[in-house]
């Protein structure tokens, strides 16, 4: 069965229309879905297909790119893609390296762009999934501060409620973020926070968090039991 199709789509950079591989979506098939919304597919992983690059200028972007690039930064994606070329393969089938490379892309362009920084942070996520999927534990850490550190920002600076996201789905995202990154004290502050809104919480969310929190603080405990000095 052929999981993927071409799609046309428009450069927001240098406008040119070109074809790139995409999976049919009635053909995915969800195997599991983790705590911070990472799906772990059984057929074919479409994470490493979301990020388009432009394979005449080098742009990556998603679905959702900002197309009013101004001229400074038009002139800044122009810099940074001076010296690399053969952007080419990337409208074809890839590799799971070949979606890193290409979300790691877009990681840039968006930071040279001066893209919001829940754009940032949603980025970072996926590549750290990514290097999840190949059990590659330094670099998923690398990436999932990198997220971190940005929907805390965006918590705090960015007005993310008027794009769609909602305020409980920050908490959550960045409460399960410090958890997995161990940072016990910020955990128990965002999951608290999170549980100040539990009218305004999807249930499912709600019990998911509920557990994640009880296990992670259980496992806390234990641990600071067995670093206490004999005796006392």
């Amino acid at each position: 069965m052929n999981l993927l199709y071409d799609k046309k789509v428009s450069c927001p950079n240098c406008k040119i229309d070109f074809t790139t591989k995409k999976p049919f979506s009635t053909r995915l098939k969800v195997d599991k879905i983790e705590s911070d919304n990472h799906k772990i597919y059984k057929n074919i992983n479409p994470y490493i297909y979301e990020i388009n690059v432009c394979p005449q200028c080098g742009m990556a972007f998603g679905e959702k790119a900002n197309t009013k690039l101004n001229e400074d930064k038009i002139r800044k994606i122009l810099d940074y893609f001076m010296n690399i070329n053969d952007f080419n393969k990337y409208t074809s089938e890839r590799s799971m390296e070949d979606g890193i490379r290409v979300f790691k892309l877009a990681l840039h362009i968006a930071s040279q762009i001066s893209e919001p920084k829940y754009v940032i942070a949603g980025l970072a996520l996926k590549v750290a999934w990514l290097y999840r999927e190949l059990e590659e534990a330094a670099m998923e850490r690398k990436f999932l501060e990198i997220s971190y550190q940005n929907y805390k920002f965006t918590y705090s600076n960015e007005d993310f409620e008027s794009v769609g996201y909602q305020k409980y789905f920050i908490i959550y995202t960045i409460a399960d973020l410090s958890r997995r990154l161990d940072y016990f004290e910020d955990a128990r502050r965002w999951y608290g926070d999170l549980f100040a809104l539990r009218s305004a919480v999807p249930r499912q969310m709600m019990i998911k968090a509920t557990d994640m929190w009880g296990d992670y603080k259980e496992e806390h405990n234990k641990r600071e039991l067995q670093n206490q000095p004999i005796g006392a």
